[in-house]
């Protein structure tokens, strides 16, 4: 209930000032474009994906940085993979241009990914001051 009411009172205040500017009905809109292939994509892919983040977001993996970080990356990257395999599917031919919107999941997913290819944790770093060179100063 609190969760729902923050939402309403960070969202509705910009739904309200600029309606056809509106982040989430643009998403819609841009997702819509693919009705040919999935009848009401414009309403489709946004409830997967809210159903995506609901089924991640319920996993006890969020209590490690890395899995929340993994998690948020996985939900913000699903809409951009899915319009980016609908756009291909519908030119015949494989087309990234809707990939340009996936800007948004590189820096959770990187992050996520940075203990597992390194070895190291970025958490550890930020906690140490090694992410800003402050390592060994006073």
């Amino acid at each position: 209930m609190i969760t729902c009411s923050t939402l309403g009172l960070m969202t509705v205040p910009f739904y309200l000032y600029d309606p056809s500017g509106f982040s989430p009905l643009r998403t819609a809109n841009k997702l819509g474009q693919f009705q040919a292939l999935l009848p009401s994509s414009g309403i489709v892919l946004p409830v997967m994906t809210a159903l995506l983040a609901f089924a991640l977001s319920s996993q006890r993996s969020n209590l490690d940085l890395n899995g929340l970080l993994r998690n948020c990356a996985l939900v913000l990257a699903f809409p951009v993979l899915a319009g980016t395999i609908l756009l291909s599917i519908q030119g015949s031919q494989p087309d990234f241009s809707f990939a340009g919107y996936g800007l948004c999941f590189l820096f959770p997913g990187a992050v996520a990914c940075w203990k597992p290819v390194s070895g190291n944790n970025p958490a550890d770093a930020v906690r140490t001051g090694a992410l800003l060179g402050l390592q060994g100063t006073t």
